[in-house]
């Protein structure tokens, strides 16, 4: 049951989940098909490419002790720098004029920037939060026919307490903490 746990949880990765994500919201912000390809480039060169890298260089100097970020001091570090490339990442988006994706950029900045303060205290699991922000933006966009996306959270709950990576207070305030979130930004009309 390990390995399957440890299957589920880099196939739920955040990066993965934000890649998807990112897709999606190319295809739903009419974006014209030459600068569609642009946006691919410069999203996985200028925002996809720099994390990995970092995270990768993290783990060889031994900055971080793993890919999961379990140590929350380190975490913190990495979130800091994950931060900062959100900043430039800002600025590649509004090079492509969309105020959609510039909007929706903001939405997940200043989400980050509240998983990042969190984080500052306590860890809570950035894979359940990441995949149920994804989820819930998945059922806005396309309806509650999706709903079995929801199914995800729980076995992705289930994966990254079984690998001791989260306890099972930490995977829920992950779930709890995008809910509350978008129920927020719902409340004061800003989605």
């Amino acid at each position: 049951m390990k390995k399957f746990a440890a299957i589920i949880s880099r196939l739920f990765d955040p990066i993965n989940v934000f890649a998807v994500v990112a897709i999606i919201v190319v295809g739903r912000s009419s974006m014209p098909p030459g600068a569609m390809t642009r946006f691919f480039v410069v999203l996985f060169f200028g925002m996809f490419l720099p994390p990995l890298a970092f995270l990768l260089w993290a783990i060889k100097t031994r900055r971080v002790s793993n890919w999961d970020l379990t140590n929350r001091r380190q975490r913190v570090r990495a979130l800091v720098v994950f931060l900062g490339l959100l900043g430039v990442d800002f600025i590649l988006i509004q090079m492509f004029g969309n105020a959609y994706l510039v909007q929706l950029f903001l939405f997940f900045f200043f989400w980050f920037a509240g998983f990042f303060a969190i984080t500052l205290f306590w860890k809570i699991s950035g894979h359940t939060s990441t995949l149920t922000l994804a989820s819930l933006f998945i059922i806005q966009w396309f309806g509650w026919g999706l709903w079995p996306i929801l199914l995800t959270i729980p076995l992705v709950s289930w994966a990254r307490v079984k690998r001791k990576n989260h306890t099972v207070a930490q995977v829920v305030a992950g779930v709890l903490y995008s809910v509350s979130f978008i129920g927020l930004m719902r409340l004061t009309g800003i989605i």
